[in-house]
């Protein structure tokens, strides 16, 4: 459930100068994201919990008019925040192939598909917005570590943070 801190409005740049961001809540607590659960749900939940509702290391956001991403390598998943459903998925790490090479650090939302950079290992992460990995994409020359992302349309652009550059590229070849 949004946070909000007290009854005042934050916004920035301060008076006098007119005020163009203003705060509006924080995500801290995933409950407000999770639908209600029948009986049967209720039981399964309780036998294999799943995920705790909280983040542990939020490091990597995107957003676009269906959903929220946010990457945190402290649970080693993805939590998709569906803005209209208020419901969520988390992509757990721990049940992917190469498990051991996905430590997400950021995420970007293309058309049906997420994109999700590693800290560990060369390769990008693409799955659908069901979380389901679709491929992992293997970029040539291989870049030392992927650590931040963001969608320019048809461009994609990554941050090396091991070689200091950033790699740019064509999601259509």
């Amino acid at each position: 459930m949004p946070v909000f801190l007290g009854a005042q409005t934050l916004v920035w740049p301060d008076a006098p100068e007119e005020g163009k961001i203003q705060y509006v809540s924080s995500i801290q607590d995933l409950s407000a994201y999770s639908s209600k659960k029948n009986f049967r749900q209720w039981i399964s939940q309780m036998i294999n919990p799943g995920p705790d509702l909280n983040f542990v290391q939020p490091m990597g956001i995107a957003v676009n008019k269906k959903m929220i991403a946010v990457a945190d390598p402290g649970r080693k998943g993805v939590f998709l925040l569906f803005r209209n459903k208020k419901s969520f998925i988390f992509i757990d790490g721990n049940t992917l192939p190469n498990k051991d090479l996905f430590s997400p650090t950021d995420v970007a939302l293309g058309e049906n598909e997420i994109l999700v950079t590693s800290s560990i290992g060369t390769d990008l992460w693409v799955f659908n917005y069901n979380g389901t990995l679709n491929r992992k994409l293997a970029l040539i020359p291989p870049p030392g570590r992927l650590t931040g992302i963001t969608n320019l349309g048809e461009l994609y652009c990554a941050i090396d943070t091991k070689n200091h550059q950033a790699v740019i590229f064509d999601r259509f070849g």
